[in-house]
């Protein structure tokens, strides 16, 4: 048998090959610097290695190609690329066994002498690839055996990895009763994997009162991987609970478990970041997320006292009151420029709106939907009040409708609606978890200056409580729930949370998008083939003929995601109202009766006032002329004597009041001069 020989067999069964000599006196260096160079140029298109040597040289490779995977922490594959046929002598079975390593894919064919004549070129012998073989263990088993050249193959059993034989070479062929490396069909072949992960509900639980230390959304999609790679794997949680940062220089949590070497892969809800992939590398991502705002709504029932200042906003309230003072001027100048001589007679008697109070009085009377009785009588007043009038019922309308919605329906405003204006206000601390998080990490780092403010006041309130940096969602939890207090978090990581506490509220502003993958050793050879396991499982399942969506992603997501519990019934009786309820309405009538004691306080020290100055001499009292004209007063006072007060209205008779006897006498009118 020669090297030509096997190198056509080879062929035949569509593999390259790599041929190397190895010289007796060459170094462990050079041939662990061979094996590398081999690996990085010919990982894609196939690595396959014929090894002739005697004992030692092979034992001397084989063992650094065993070794070579762990020695580059996971950074490479080799045990999986790889597929070595071993040429040896009779006890070529028992030295690779004891040399093997990590490797999966072996193959070794003895032969009875190994010497230097044997690995000679001979083309006068043609070798041919034959199938005909029974298949061991069915048939004859001596049909797998002989006793010059044989082939065992590298299986997985229960028991270990085990040689089996499973072609010879008879009559200048090689017969197989199996494939050469079977080993490729079974993915990893039920290798052990070391995976680390991290608590974050819903997609990773500790679970004690199961069989699974942990469960969830991420491990539903760790197993799944597992089971169609044929690989099983160990959890473990890194020593310091962190997701992986840089610090002093070196990686910690997750990332730092991995970037050492410490495990194999790692299944958690890790946001897949720049300054991550600087040690890692991640693969296609299962989840899209968002980061929110946590806060506890504001009791309602201590907001209800706000219940009609809160139906319009301060823009709308200022100018329906502004445009009641505004609207009884103009119609009170209207009324008075009347251009009709005997309707603006008529104003000036009670019967019209002959002064600004009566107009703004009466005004106001509309706007509360109760009119008055003294109308304006011109036609540009009542034009103009008919249009006041339709205002009106808009603005009454609106009111009314929001009062019932308010009084029957609980709604309560957050105290803010986004970074802005959380960082404006001061009623409210803010926090997130530490721990090497990628809102720790993006915060920390960010330029934009709404973030700058964030983590400003982040480490302002750590000086005084440095549980607002505290690495467990938990204690952010409660703090959340002890009342003003807003913690910054990934959206999915408080669902569970708010299920159950109606008070919670996530407000609408969505910031840093992250995507959670697994990730692999920077450089792992071994990304692509689990992220095109988790893009198939995470969206699409390729048929002949369709694409479809897979739907796995949906059945864990509805498993795990917590129901809410707060969804709002509808209401089929009557809700009896309480005094919190209705309590604004009361504040407003004590103001009213306030503001009405207040006035009547004024018109009596007014009216005191008015007294002494009638009981003033009449040296000191003003006497009105007769020639004063009537149009400009709506009352004129004529003391004839120290107790008598004459008022007169046009065309009508003048009253005498007398303060003393208070008797009212009856005159005739003072006429205007021609």
């Amino acid at each position: 048998m020669v090297i030509d020989d096997i190198s056509q067999v080879l062929v035949d069964i569509n593999c390259r090959y790599i041929h190397y000599v190895i010289r007796a006196n060459t170094s462990a260096f050079r041939l662990r610097s061979w094996i590398n160079g081999t690996y990085h140029a010919r990982r894609h298109t196939g690595l396959h290695y014929i090894l002739i040597a005697d004992d030692r040289n092979m034992q001397r490779v084989m063992d650094l190609a065993g070794m070579y995977d762990t020695a580059d922490k996971g950074k490479t594959a080799l045990y999986f690329f790889s597929r070595w046929l071993v040429i040896s002598g009779r006890h070529g079975v028992e030295l690779v066994t004891q040399n093997i390593g990590d490797l999966d894919h072996v193959a070794i064919m003895t032969l009875q002498d190994v010497g230097e004549k044997t690995l000679v070129n001979n083309q006068d012998r043609p070798i041919t690839y034959s199938r005909q073989c029974p298949i061991h263990g069915k048939d004859d088993p001596d049909s797998c055996y002989s006793d010059s050249v044989n082939l065992f193959t590298l299986y997985y059993k229960p028991e270990g990895k085990v040689f089996c034989c499973t072609g010879v070479w008879n009559n200048h062929s090689l017969r197989l009763t199996g494939d050469m490396f079977p080993n490729t069909k079974f993915g990893f072949n039920n290798r052990t994997l070391k995976v680390a992960t991290n608590m974050w509900p819903p997609f990773v639980f500790r679970n004690k009162s199961s069989t699974e230390e942990f469960t969830g959304f991420t491990m539903e999609l760790l197993r799944e991987v597992a089971s169609s790679m044929n690989f099983s794997y160990t959890l473990q949680v890194p020593a310091d609970g962190e997701w992986g940062m840089k610090a002093n220089g070196r990686w910690t949590g997750l990332v730092g478990d991995l970037y050492y070497g410490n495990v194999d892969l790692v299944a958690a809800p890790i946001a897949q970041t720049t300054f991550r992939e600087e040690a890692c590398d991640f693969t296609y991502p299962y989840f899209y997320e968002f980061s929110v705002i946590l806060i506890k709504m504001p009791d309602p029932m201590g907001q209800k006292w706000r219940a009609l200042l809160d139906i319009f906003s301060w823009p709308v309230m200022v100018l329906v009151i502004v445009s009641l003072p505004i609207t009884a001027l103009v119609v009170y100048f209207v009324e008075k420029a009347d251009p009709v001589p005997k309707r603006r007679q008529i104003y000036m008697t009670r019967s019209g709106v002959s002064s600004y109070t009566v107009a703004t009085w009466y005004l106001f009377g509309a706007l509360l939907s109760q009119g008055g009785i003294l109308n304006p009588k011109s036609v540009s007043g009542r034009t103009l009040i008919g249009f006041w009038w339709l205002y009106c019922i808009v603005v009454t309308a609106t009111f009314t409708g929001q009062l019932m919605a308010t009084l029957t329906v609980t709604s309560v405003k957050p105290p803010f609606n986004s970074i802005a204006e959380m960082v404006a206000q001061d009623g409210y601390k803010w926090g997130t978890a530490s721990g090497g998080t990628v809102i720790y990490v993006s915060l920390k780092s960010s330029k934009d200056p709404s973030f700058q403010a964030v983590w400003q006041g982040i480490l302002k309130f750590n000086n005084t409580d440095p549980e607002v940096l505290d690495d467990s969602m938990y204690v952010h939890f409660r703090k959340v729930q002890e009342g003003s207090y807003a913690y910054l978090t990934d959206k999915s990581g408080v669902l569970e949370l708010l299920s159950n506490n109606c008070e919670l509220k996530i407000l609408k502003e969505e910031f840093f998008p992250t995507q959670y993958a697994f990730a692999l050793p920077e450089g792992s050879p071994l990304v692509d083939m689990f992220s095109e396991r988790i893009f198939t499982i995470s969206f699409v399942c390729y048929s002949i003929f369709t694409i479809q969506e897979s739907g796995l992603l949906k059945i864990w997501e509805k498993n795990w995601w917590p129901r809410n519990n707060c969804t709002g019934l509808p209401r089929t009786q009557a809700v009896m109202m309480d005094m919190k309820d209705v309590q604004s309405a009361y504040y407003v009538l004590v103001i009213g009766i306030g503001v009405g004691l207040f006035v009547l306080l004024v018109e009596k020290t007014k009216n005191l006032i008015d007294r002494r100055k009638l009981r003033a001499p009449p040296s000191a009292r003003k006497q009105p002329s007769r020639n004063d004209s009537l149009e400009n007063f709506d009352r004129v006072e004529m003391e004839n004597t120290d107790a008598m007060t004459v008022t007169c209205i046009p065309d009508e008779n003048c009253t005498m009041y007398n303060s003393i006897s208070g008797e009212n006498l009856n005159i005739r009118q003072l006429k205007q001069p021609d």
